[in-house]
């Protein structure tokens, strides 16, 4: 009925439970009734629909509960018309216009209904179109074909679940009545959508190649890797362009390396002939004060001598 973890209890059907705590050797419980969601209201979706006479269009019901969650029920529904001369529905909720005019359908279902208007225009069907368009099948395949009626005012509707479908070779391409064809042998077959005494057709040729299950898992199977080997030579390709794009910009980072490292030898040269020329002249500079001081001492030395020897001349 009910699930408890860490103190929070979560319905789980309807009925009575008893949820108990315990601590320190004391309990004590409480009782839980859980009763079922109660429907809350029914939708019809769409609300307004527009037709051309022979169209259809497909009608759905929701039922909404008063726990938020909602429910499909348009299976279950109980569909009516208010005017089948104008829209006829069927028990699956697929709406048809029969004449111009307007129309209530309405859904009931718990009680609840609901509805939705239906405009039928005075456009009449002038072509039904077929699609796929001249397939190309193997024996063992099956072609979901869609009819499309085209009507007088440019508007255009979905017939398939109105029309009725027939193939000229039944041996050849078998078609149900849903639209739904399969091939069971070599040739062709012409398979027909008639709504009202409108009629459209398409040219279905079946090729001698059995598809089953396992020959259709081998064509993907082969596909898929046609597709793995073209993905895989496309991207050597475009590796190749990315490793001649690295080389031409390694190359490009070793010529800019060494043309930097010539500018900086350059500069360390003419560093060292600088330091060597001011060191040199620094060199004959300090020569230069040395011999000038020796000269200037023998030259004083030589005044000495001779005031000494002028001095003893007179004395004399």
């Amino acid at each position: 009925m009910a699930t408890v973890a860490q103190g929070k209890v979560t319905g789980v059907a309807a009925g009575v439970a008893s949820i108990g705590a315990t601590l320190s050797g004391k309990s004590a419980s409480a009782q839980i009734t859980v009763s079922a969601a109660k429907p809350k209201a029914l939708v019809v979706a769409p609300s307004s629909v527009s037709l051309p006479i022979g169209g259809t269009k497909q009608l759905a019901a929701t039922l909404q509960l008063d726990d938020g969650s909602m429910q499909d029920v348009t299976s279950v529904a109980a569909w009516s018309s208010g005017n089948p001369g104008v829209a006829s529905v069927a028990t699956s909720g697929l709406v048809t216009g029969t004449g111009a005019g307007g129309a209530t359908v309405t859904a009931s279902t718990a009680g609840l209904t609901a509805s939705a208007q239906v405009t039928v225009s005075s456009a009449v069907l002038t072509a039904v179109a077929l699609s796929p368009e001249k397939p190309s099948v193997g024996v063992g395949q099956s072609i979901a074909f869609t009819a499309l009626g085209l009507f007088s005012d440019g508007t255009s509707a979905d017939v398939t679940a109105t029309a009725s479908w027939t193939s000229s070779a039944a041996g050849v391409f078998k078609v149900d009545g849903g639209g739904t064809g399969t091939a069971l042998a070599t040739g062709t077959a012409t398979v027909s959508a008639t709504v009202g005494a409108i009629t459209g057709s398409t040219l279905v040729t079946v090729s001698g190649t059995t598809l089953t299950g396992n020959s259709n898992r081998a064509v993907v199977r082969e596909r898929a890797g046609r597709a793995q080997r073209r993905a895989r030579r496309h991207g050597d390709v475009l590796g190749r362009v990315d490793g001649r794009r690295d080389r031409v910009v390694r190359v490009g980072l070793v010529e800019r390396r060494d043309r930097l490292r010539l500018r900086r030898d350059r500069r360390r040269r003419r560093r060292r002939q600088r330091d060597g020329h001011r060191h040199v002249r620094r060199r004959l500079g300090h020569r230069g004060d040395l011999r000038h001081r020796r000269e200037a001492r023998v030259a004083r030395d030589h005044a000495f001598v001779l005031l000494g020897r002028q001095g003893r001349l007179r004395c004399s």
